[in-house]
């Protein structure tokens, strides 16, 4: 089986590295940033399965990533904090508030759905 990468961007460095950690304890090749600009660089270089979008970041900013990582082929999981954010394109919305941990099984639900389209 290919091993699975997520970019990660968050808004401040401690969440980043939370949810960093969190990712690769469950077996995935993690990249992260706290940079807008570096999440759109990292996506135009390298191959990701899947992006978290971190909830505090614009409006503006969510959607260009968003789009970006779907045009390059990855799924899209974005953090809501206070709205669902409907205008962000996004595969799959997760609240804040849910914590790492639902945001690490959003990524599993995204990934073994991408491996089960993959095989049929």
């Amino acid at each position: 089986m290919a091993v699975l990468k997520v970019l990660s961007l968050s808004f401040d460095e401690v969440v980043a590295q939370s949810r960093s950690t969190a990712l690769r304890e469950s077996g995935f090749i993690v990249m992260s940033t706290t940079q807008v600009a570096s999440a759109r660089v990292l996506l135009s270089r390298e191959k990701f399965h899947v992006i978290v979008i971190g909830h505090r970041f614009s409006k503006n900013e969510k959607k260009s990533v968003a789009t970006q990582a779907r045009e390059s082929g990855a799924s899209v999981v974005l953090v809501c904090g206070a709205s669902p954010e409907w205008e962000v394109q996004a595969d799959v919305r997760v609240w804040a508030r849910e914590g790492i941990g639902a945001v690490v099984g959003v990524v599993k639900k995204v990934l073994a759905r991408q491996t089960r389209a993959a095989a049929a």
